[in-house]
């Protein structure tokens, strides 16, 4: 059984970090792994990757919800 890896990062498409935290998530999902990331800010539209605040804050989130 192949381990589940979350990576957390800051973004996934913007700055050095975020690069190499992709292309770690990248590289073990083609080897069969089970990768996902958590980041504040989501630029890109992998679907294994999860923005842990939604886009226009928190407040946003809640208005919708009415």
């Amino acid at each position: 059984m192949k381990p589940s890896i979350l990576h957390v990062s800051y973004a996934d498409r913007w700055g050095g970090s975020a690069a190499s935290a992709r292309r770690l998530h990248e590289n073990l999902r083609a080897a069969g792994h089970v990768s996902r990331m958590l980041v504040h800010r989501r630029d890109g539209d992998d679907p294994d990757v999860s923005a842990l605040v939604p886009p226009g804050g928190p407040r946003a989130k809640a208005e919708t919800l009415g």
